[in-house]
């Protein structure tokens, strides 16, 4: 089994026009033999980093970490890139998967909502969170049919917002007995949602990627301006990042039901600019 976990930033429901200009979900997969070595490697980090006592009840939080917040306040700006660096280094190193879709909220929101509306049956075209979600069950579908051999299936396992709870139900459905037999999910076998009070291990590690993501495309999209130090780090951050990412490019979501779908993504999907190491200076 490969767990694919699934997280958002940049929500804000319907309303297109929020200050957070892009909306991100996605996340880390990883094996289940891989699983426990990777939970006890990020406590390592997180322990040597607060000197082998860590605040009860932590979680890593994104925002805190790169604004220097909460257990974090008072450390220095280095020191919390040089944990960020060592997090994503320990991605690399365990050949972890990263899987997001992008959606550049102005975009979708320019799209005239008639064509939003009649774009599918299931997924409100209006909203950035279902519109990722219906193309991340095909892109782990196909991922794991084509990276992980006939004998794997893949399970997501989603940090939601209540407030979406019913409309994944409706759709994980119909993506699975309603569409022609030839399109119904394989190798995706399960959808859950963590039960714990504390966040998993790997569902802070999704937060902490798909922020990275979030914030490295509004920089080279234009809509945030940093100063320097921060561009760089956001560059350097999303390069280790994207390392990780299988496919790039907007994959197709094959069927005649997902056609209005497919058109309204391709209009709003996100990806880094062309030449973007160039732009940032990354050798």
């Amino acid at each position: 089994m490969h767990f694919f976990y699934l997280d958002e930033t940049g929500c804000s429901g319907e309303n297109l026009n929020d200050a957070q200009k892009v909306f991100v979900l996605g996340g880390v997969s990883v094996k289940d033999k891989s699983w426990t070595k990777v939970c006890k490697n990020f406590t390592a980090i997180i322990s040597n980093f607060f000197d082998g006592q860590i605040p009860a009840g932590f979680e890593l939080h994104s925002h805190e970490l790169m604004y220097c917040n909460g257990p974090f306040q008072g450390r220095s700006r280095r020191e919390v890139d040089q944990l960020a660096f060592d997090i994503l280094d320990l991605i690399i190193n365990h050949s972890i998967g990263v899987h997001s879709t992008a959606i550049d909220k102005t975009k979708l929101g320019a799209i005239p909502l008639e064509d939003r509306d009649a774009a599918h049956d299931i997924v409100s075209g209006s909203s950035p969170y279902m519109i990722a979600f219906n193309y991340m069950i095909s892109y782990v579908e196909r991922y794991v049919k084509k990276q992980l051999g006939q004998s794997a299936r893949g399970m997501f396992i989603i940090d939601i917002k209540d407030d979406m709870h019913e409309h994944i139900d409706r759709l994980t459905a119909f993506r699975r007995y309603k569409v022609a037999q030839a399109r119904r999910l394989k190798w995706v076998v399960e959808f859950s949602y963590p039960v714990d009070s504390e966040k998993h291990p790997m569902i802070q590690l999704s937060d902490f990627v798909i922020y990275i993501i979030r914030k490295f495309l509004e920089i080279d999209l234009g809509y945030e301006d940093p100063p320097a130090q921060a561009k760089d780090f956001y560059a350097r951050a999303y390069q280790k990042v994207s390392e990780q990412v299988k496919w790039q490019t907007l994959l197709e979501v094959p069927g005649r039901e997902e056609a209005g779908l497919n058109e309204v993504l391709s209009q709003c999907f996100v990806k880094h600019s062309p030449r973007w190491k160039t732009k940032f200076g990354i050798v």
